[in-house]
């Protein structure tokens, strides 16, 4: 059943502007002849805030990297009509992007998308837990860190991986790193970001609303398990930092870096519990280490 013409659904600018910021897609329109670039989406949350509405050659080349600039002026080097655009750039603050498009006249006008790189690839994971790996955890956290909300950075460092290789081996010691991956992603929302971003570091970038993050941390993270035979009671040294998103929020580097200062076991753990009884050293017995130790160093 044909629908009536009054019935048949019209894209309105704010429907149209409300479905781009959803699918995460800025619409490009290139003028070579004005030296202009037409910008409509939502350009902020992939670095391309200050040019937005419309800018200029010049304050494009500004704001792309130094690495990819030479990109940014093949991009609007005119070409033949129906030649296609494309090309991965980044801009300063910004996630790379892909940037697709065509000439739609001879040296006339070049029309396009752009989009977030990890639209179109897998973000890398950490192959032992599942959650993000550093590079992906930087390149996530700088897309959520453009929003205007509060948010704590948490950085979870396990305490005496070293030992706990010596008296598992590394293989069962895996399994204690991919089991407390596994209790990160049950306990936080999706809207957190997770990641492994070092040997024994998990970081989480989680908003500022509700349970503290750095408290749910502690509290799946050090809850016992038992692999291969051993109960293992692990140990957490955390560190936080909160900050405020958008335009003028510092790199999520940076907030690790803090976040790594931050971390101080007398401050950050919870109170530790009473030490078990000794039991003999047999091969089948638990070293040291898998005991729940005092706040003592390593």
């Amino acid at each position: 059943m044909t629908a009536r013409r009054s019935e048949r659904f019209v894209w309105d600018a704010t429907g149209a502007l409300e479905s781009l910021g959803a699918a995460g897609v800025v619409l490009w329109m290139w003028d070579p002849a004005r030296g202009s670039m037409r910008l409509t989406g939502p350009a902020r949350a992939l670095g391309l805030g200050p040019l937005a509405p419309e800018c200029s050659t010049a304050a494009l080349l500004a704001l792309a990297m130094p690495q990819d600039r030479m990109l940014v002026e093949d991009l609007l080097r005119p070409k033949a009509p129906g030649e296609e655009i494309l090309a991965k750039v980044r801009m300063r603050g910004g996630p790379a992007c892909i940037w697709r498009g065509v000439w739609l006249e001879e040296g006339g006008r070049a029309a396009g998308a752009i989009v977030a790189e990890t639209k179109f690839a897998p973000e890398p994971r950490d192959s032992l837990t599942g959650l993000l790996d550093r590079k992906a955890f930087l390149a996530r956290a700088a897309e959520k860190l453009q929003s205007p909300l509060s948010y704590v950075l948490v950085l979870a460092d396990l305490d005496r991986l070293r030992r706990l290789n010596e008296a598992l081996g590394h293989e069962r010691a895996d399994l204690v790193l991919s089991a407390l991956g596994s209790r990160l992603m049950a306990a936080f929302p999706k809207d957190a970001v997770l990641a492994r971003v070092g040997e024994d570091e998990f970081a989480i970038l989680a908003p500022d609303v509700g349970r503290s993050p750095v408290d749910l941390a502690r509290q799946v993270l050090e809850q016992p398990l038992r692999v291969a035979g051993f109960d293992i009671y692990p140990t957490l040294t955390l560190g936080q930092v909160k900050t405020q998103g958008g335009e003028d929020a510092p790199e999520a580097a940076e907030l690790l870096r803090r976040a790594s200062l931050d971390r101080n076991p007398a401050s950050c753990r919870a109170a530790p519990r009473p030490r078990p009884p000794s039991r003999p050293r047999t091969p089948t017995a638990c070293r040291a280490w898998l005991w729940r130790p005092t706040c003592a160093g390593p």
